[in-house]
């Protein structure tokens, strides 16, 4: 049976938080670029760190990569990592970030272009597949429940599908390396849990990770396969 794991990470720079990476000096913070939607999406950095943690493994595909929270944080791990992204400028940010913090070229490959095409084509494929896809802006915040069910904002697909199309990646890598690792879903808050344990597919191993900053309940993160500490 799926369960809660609880993770209580904390910071006492709250605004360096909504940063990707942890900048050395106020210079160095100065040159992150980020656009508005990524300013306020970004995955905290602590939890970008802890994430990278959880998904140890040889190559990650960041589905939704954005400007490079979670991106930059498992290349800084020692993982090669695939990011994807359909808006270029978000590419050039994260391609720049990533020099700041000095990610080494050959860890980091980056397509401009559609996950969800790509998965379904068969054209890409990771030992784990982190997904972190729009929720809708803050708005989904003032939301009483995020309804999982409902198709995400711009990519025409609800959760279940995205889990899917994530799981067959992994399948794909495993034909190819023999090991399965997993994939691990940034979730909002405000999910509903007995919801998500009807989308998740029958049979899967999974845990659902309760991930809290500064003793406040930020999001989840959902593991499967060999990343969940469920029956492993």
């Amino acid at each position: 049976m799926p369960q809660d794991i609880l993770y209580s990470t904390d910071t006492t720079k709250e605004s360096a938080s909504h940063h990707i990476g942890q900048a050395s000096d106020e210079h160095e913070f100065d040159q992150i670029l980020l656009d508005e939607e990524s300013f306020y999406s970004v995955t905290p950095q602590r939890l970008a760190d802890h994430h990278a943690r959880r998904c140890k493994s040889k190559l990650v595909v960041d589905a939704f990569c954005g400007c490079g929270g979670n991106a930059i944080a498992f290349a800084r791990a020692g993982m090669d990592v695939v990011g994807v992204e359909i808006i270029p400028d978000r590419v050039d940010m994260l391609r720049h970030n990533s020099r700041i913090y000095e990610v080494p070229e050959q860890r980091l490959s980056l397509i401009w272009g559609d996950f969800i095409d790509l998965a379904r084509n068969g054209k890409v494929s990771g030992d784990v597949i982190f997904l972190s896809p729009p929720w809708g802006g803050p708005w989904y915040r003032q939301e009483g429940v995020f309804d999982l069910t409902r198709p995400l904002p711009g990519l025409g697909v609800a959760v279940d599908e995205l889990l899917k199309l994530a799981m067959r990646c992994i399948r794909q890598r495993t034909r190819e390396s023999g090991e399965l690792f997993g994939v691990a879903c940034y979730l909002p808050r405000n999910i509903d849990k007995s919801q998500l344990k009807r989308l998740v597919p029958v049979g899967e191993v999974w845990e659902l990770e309760k991930n809290m900053m500064n003793g406040r309940h930020i999001a989840y993160t959902l593991y499967t396969h060999k990343l969940a500490t469920v029956g492993i």
